[in-house]
């Protein structure tokens, strides 16, 4: 029992013999219950309406414009409460006593505080497996007014699929690790979380997929809808030329880095604002390789060759080379056969053959590769949405999806 002869009774805090520190958010009614022990004749009243014995306290507060007593009562002979109405940024010292007995009181010093507002930059997040992320995610903390604090921490379901580096900043580093998925969760914890029990920190998910290499689908594109894949050679004829390229993932851009090995020939900078495009300029004769480093952490690197403009004639027979993606001429369904007819034969799109993806409603259900300019797909099931992905290949270069979509009835 308290020295005092009261006690103060919070779930969200505990009473000592120097009263309660209590943290609260602005435009909250916080509830105290009192008791006053030992029972004394001397300490209570008698009700006439409800014939019991009643205690009864006496609130006041040092700041009625930052926390007021908004109500107060008793419902028996040993417990009383008062509730605190928080009004705007602050600190107030509420005193409670018996109302028979002025030393039995006791101090609650509400710290009213502004409720922040929490956010984090993205919900999902595909990354190239084995890959290390900077400033991928970032979380913002607005609205903390001048009293409050909070601080971050990042974490994750699956540290064998994404671990985390720098895990108390706004901006974490993410490791990637083998396939697989993960949730990476920030948790925000302010003065009030941490010191009131009855808070919890707030926390946001992050759905984290990460991929081998080769199952990211991304594209590099220059303004002119060329397509570069890695491993090419691009070409640039006079000085001060600018190439411009859009960088994609998943029909989003996507471009996060830009460098060139040797700026004295090809100098990339961010075109005017398009964050995720860069222009490659031309600086003088000779090569550069050039890496750009998308979102998810992959890398795709090509040649920059600056020529002389005699040479442009080359350059033109070079592109012609380039593999190129594969067009559907027609897609049939008979019964339950479904007939693919392609364009052209793998050659034509200066390639060796066709890498054949087939889904039923989202799920890979074959997946090979073909060299002829005709296929069909047999049991199809009804009710079912069927996606038909082409692309060429040649070597270890790989043209970008051509995809149609079909829907069994």
């Amino acid at each position: 029992m308290p020295a005092t002869g009261i006690k103060i009774i919070n779930n969200g805090v505990d009473d000592n013999e120097n009263g309660i520190n209590y943290y609260t958010y602005v435009g909250s009614n916080d509830r105290f219950d009192t008791n006053v022990l030992p029972f004394s004749s001397s300490y209570v009243t008698w009700d006439k309406v409800s014939n019991n014995a009643i205690q009864k306290i006496q609130a006041s507060t040092s700041n009625q414009d930052v926390a007021k007593i908004s109500d107060m009562g008793s419902y028996d002979w040993s417990n009383s409460f008062v509730t605190v109405s928080s009004l705007k940024e602050g600190t107030a010292t509420i005193k409670v006593n018996s109302t028979y007995n002025e030393k039995a009181a006791r101090s609650i010093k509400i710290n009213s505080l502004n409720k922040p507002t929490y956010a984090v930059s993205e919900k999902e997040i595909t990354l190239k497996n084995d890959a290390t992320v900077e400033n991928r995610v970032y979380s913002t903390i607005s609205n903390l007014g001048n009293l409050n604090k909070a601080s971050v921490k990042w974490t994750s379901s699956n540290t064998s699929v994404l671990n985390v580096k720098n895990d108390t900043s706004s901006k974490p580093v993410l490791e990637a690790g083998k396939p697989g998925t993960a949730t990476l969760t920030c948790t925000f914890t302010d003065l009030v979380a941490k010191n009131n029990k009855s808070v919890n920190p707030t926390k946001i998910n992050v759905n984290v997929t990460v991929k081998g290499n080769a199952d990211i689908e991304n594209k590099v594109i220059t303004d002119k809808n060329t397509l570069i894949n890695d491993g090419d050679i691009i070409k640039a004829t006079k000085e001060g030329d600018e190439i411009l390229i859009r960088v994609e993932e998943y029909g989003k851009e996507a471009g996060y880095k830009c460098d060139s090995s040797n700026t004295d020939v090809c100098e990339v900078s961010k075109a005017d604002s398009q964050i995720y495009s860069f222009l490659l300029k031309k600086k003088s004769n000779g090569t550069s390789t050039i890496t750009i480093e998308t979102i998810s952490g992959k890398k795709i690197t090509f040649t920059y060759d600056s020529i002389s403009g005699n040479d442009e004639q080359q350059s033109i027979s070079k592109k012609n080379k380039q593999l190129k993606k594969p067009k559907i001429k027609s897609v049939k369904i008979k019964k339950n056969t479904m007939y693919v007819k392609i364009r052209k034969k793998p050659s034509k799109y200066n390639a060796n053959g066709f890498e054949v993806k087939i889904k039923r409603n989202g799920k890979t259900i074959i997946k090979s590769k073909w060299k002829k300019k005709k296929l069909k797909i047999v049991n199809l099931k009804k009710k079912c949405r069927y996606d038909i992905m082409i692309r060429t290949y040649k070597g270890k270069k790989k043209s970008k999806w051509t995809i149609v979509k079909k829907k069994v009835k």
